[in-house]
């Protein structure tokens, strides 16, 4: 498979990852975006806000 159809699947899966946390998550989409990049990137999160939120 040539390097732009991988892309482009690639980009259609975390759309569809992200479109199925923000069923969940409403109204955090940076913080959404931030976990997610953490996540691929093999790092680490520390979440803090207010509890509801």
């Amino acid at each position: 498979m040539p390097d732009q159809e991988r892309i482009t699947e690639f980009q259609k899966e975390i759309e569809a990852v992200i479109n199925e946390v923000k069923r969940i998550i409403v109204g955090q989409e940076k913080i959404i975006d931030q976990v997610l990049i953490a996540i691929l990137s093999n790092g680490h999160v520390l979440l803090r806000a207010n509890s509801g939120l």
